[in-house]
């Protein structure tokens, strides 16, 4: 009987992620994201640095999750390194700006995140939260990001940081009909050294500027290692000429050495 619980819990909490986003939810995200509860539907980058929820919606949010009154638990998924993460939440339906959000987790407490996911644990909510109140939960974190539709103002175009948003809507409920082991919450280091590159488009004129700029300081458009190893071989060529012809020069003094000695020799017997 252990061992069957056993393998059910390792059951749960390997499908758990699956059920919780997709493959296709997981391309639909920002940087960082909400696995539970769910978050707002994810429009493009654009809206997403847009406060203050990330979204294009701008009326009442009509779906919301159950989320406890007590002892919260949020399980997020993140794509690249994040930073100054903010959690805060408000009771206002339809929530227009930033200053509507009371903090729950200053940026200050959350300098940085590494994890593919991670499970963040919430204080005491503020006092006017109640059961069956409706509540938004947002995150607000800043990411590196680069425009895809960027031109080459500069010699090197290299990413930024941004400001994100994310926001989940909620209902409140008494934490003891509220079941934890539901909420697909683990922790998982992330390795985003090789993150994806950045597939961006170029217009004609950035393909040009990039050909005149090139990586060296040839105006033929050829590297300093290119350059570098025409001289080398050219040296080399040059020694082998030299070393060849000092070669065949000796081989013509020896052999006219050779008939000077054989000529010297055959000249008494011609004098008698």
């Amino acid at each position: 009987m252990a061992s069957l619980c056993l393998f059910a819990g390792v059951l749960a909490l390997a499908v758990a992620p699956a059920a919780a986003h997709s493959d296709s939810d997981y391309a639909n995200m920002g940087p960082m994201g909400f696995m539970w509860p769910k978050d707002r539907e994810w429009v493009d980058d654009a809206h997403a640095m847009r406060g203050p929820c990330g979204s294009s919606d701008s009326v009442a949010p009509v779906n919301r999750t159950s989320f406890p009154l007590a002892d919260g638990i949020l399980a997020l998924e993140q794509k690249q390194h994040v930073f100054d993460v903010q959690v805060s939440i408000t009771f206002d339906e339809a929530p227009s700006n930033t200053s509507d959000f009371d903090v729950l987790i200053p940026q200050d407490r959350i300098r940085a995140l590494d994890f593919s996911h991670v499970c963040i644990d919430l204080p005491a909510l503020p006092t006017t939260a109640a059961e069956g109140r409706n509540a938004t939960i947002r995150l607000r974190y800043v990411a590196e990001y680069l425009d895809p539709n960027h031109s080459h103002d500069r010699r090197r175009h290299l990413p930024v940081n941004e400001t994100f948003y994310s926001c989940a809507d909620v209902t409140l409920m008494a934490l003891d009909e509220f079941y934890r082991d539901n909420v697909p919450c683990f922790n998982a280091t992330g390795d985003f050294d090789n993150d994806e590159e950045h597939s961006h488009s170029h217009s004609h004129d950035d393909e040009e500027e990039a050909e005149e700029v090139g990586s060296g300081s040839s105006s033929s458009g050829l590297s300093k290692g290119d350059i570098a190893g025409i001289v080398i071989g050219s040296i080399v060529g040059v020694a082998v000429i030299a070393t060849a012809l000092w070669y065949f020069i000796r081989k013509d003094r020896r052999e006219k050495q050779m008939a000077q000695r054989m000529a010297g020799d055959k000249a008494p017997s011609i004098a008698e």
